[in-house]
Parts: C-alpha cells; structure tokens; sequence
C-alpha cells in the first residue's frame, strides 16, 4: 500500500505531501478518541491513500493555477471512484469505502462509517491550511471558522469538535463564550 503513496509522490509530489498530513492528523484524531491501535492504524493508512485516485488525473490539471472548468472539475471529483478502482483488491473494506466517499456530505448521508468521516474532516481542514496552486492556504484560525460553518451539514460536526480537541482549539459549542 505504501508503493501506491510512493507512486503518487512521483505523480504530484503536492497531493503525498497533503496525503501524509492527512495520515498524521487522521491517526492523531482517532487516538484522541480513544480508539483501539487497529483503528489508529487504518485511520493513518486511510488518510495515507485518500486521494490515490489522483494519479489518475493529469498533474496540469491538478497544479492548475485557475479555477477548473467544469469538465476539468469532473476530472478531479472522478479520482475518489478512479482511487476505489486502484485499491479495491488490496485495501480493507473501511479503508476502500474512505477511498471512495471522502468527498460525500455528511448531511446527505449520516450514515457514513466513522472512518470515511474522521478522514474527511482531517482532509478539509489540510486543504484549507495548505497552500494550492490556485490559491494561497488560509490561517488555522480562518479554517476552523470555515469548519465550525460547515459542522453538521458538510462535515459531521461531532468529528469536528474532535479535530478542534485535538488541535487544542475551544469546542465550537464554548466558542463564542
């Protein structure tokens, strides 16, 4: 599973930077929880291979300095079902549904296994912090305003509270006190 993270390295040496991160902040978020080591694990190697399916876009398009087209932004949001497709022989279950539905709203479906939500919340918050070649990335601060936004409705807002614990920011709900 590694050689696929060593792949998409020498595909975009930007998205294994941002897929390590995720990795860390995913395993760091289930250990605050108190999840079992096995749990930890897979949260580390779920972050870890999120966005395989990236390998499957051209690197243009993915260091595209612009807003993508529409087409080009069906591209992209094609990578979660390319990455399922790439990983399904090998990957667990829970780390094959993290693969394919990390992009998938949590107020469209609450239902989504803990592990396709811890990663999506550990994803966000990088993406918003991490500079991108179309935009500069934005303060801690300004991303956790933008995650208190969207808890509940984007992003399952109990697993938001859980990455605020873990980045040692007030809980959303005292937020205002």
């Amino acid at each position: 599973m590694t050689q696929m993270a060593s792949l998409l390295g020498e595909h975009d040496a930007g998205t294994l930077r941002h897929s390590w991160r995720v990795a860390r902040l995913a395993r760091t978020m289930a250990a605050q929880a108190g999840a079992p080591a096995a749990v930890r694990q897979a949260a580390g190697l779920a972050g870890l291979l999120h966005d395989v399916g990236k390998l499957t876009v051209p690197t243009a398009l993915i260091n595209k300095p612009a807003a993508l087209s529409e087409a080009e932004a069906r591209v992209m949001d094609g990578h979660t079902l390319s990455g399922a497709r790439m990983v399904r022989s090998f990957a667990p279950p829970d780390i094959l549904h993290v693969v394919a539905h990390h992009h998938d709203r949590f107020d469209e479906w609450p239902s989504l296994p803990w592990l396709t939500r811890l990663v999506s919340v550990a994803d966000s918050y990088d993406a918003l912090v991490s500079d991108r070649p179309y935009r500069a990335g934005c303060s801690p601060v300004a991303a956790v305003q933008e995650l208190r936004r969207v808890a509940d409705a984007q992003l399952d807002g109990t697993l938001v509270d859980l990455l605020l614990a873990t980045l040692g920011v007030p809980h959303r709900l005292n937020a205002a006190a």
